[in-house]
């Protein structure tokens, strides 16, 4: 099974775009917004579940952390930080949110892994 990089993973997708034609009809063929694919595109934004899953990948975070550990680094990131309100403010992502995803109401996904730095590599799902 091989491990890829984002880079791999950035790779991968514009194939698979230039495949379809263009943006557009890929998003469209994947459920997924266009304007969200773009800004993966550009490296605004991470690779969604929805769109690793239409290449047919799946994220392995560093070392197999388990969730329970990711939401121990997630604590320690914010006793760090001194509060969830300057922990929100420093990684700009809402306070709300980050509380549903320590109580558990959110998953924790790769937007979390993202935040905390945690390297993720991919491989081929089954």
């Amino acid at each position: 099974m091989a491990r890829l990089s984002d880079v791999d993973v950035l790779r991968i997708l514009r194939a698979a775009i230039q495949e379809a034609g263009d943006q557009s009809k890929w998003a469209r063929r994947h459920g997924i917004s266009r304007p969200h694919l773009n800004r993966v595109l550009k490296r605004k934004r991470g690779f969604s579940l929805r769109i690793l899953r239409a290449l047919k990948l799946k994220p392995i975070w560093q070392h197999s952390l388990s969730k329970k550990h990711i939401r121990r680094l997630l604590h320690e990131a914010i006793d760090e930080a001194g509060s969830q309100s300057e922990w929100c403010r420093r990684v700009r992502v809402d306070r709300t949110w980050l509380n549903k995803v320590l109580k558990g109401r959110v998953p924790i996904g790769l937007r979390i892994v993202k935040l905390l730095k945690i390297k993720t590599i991919y491989v081929q799902s089954d």
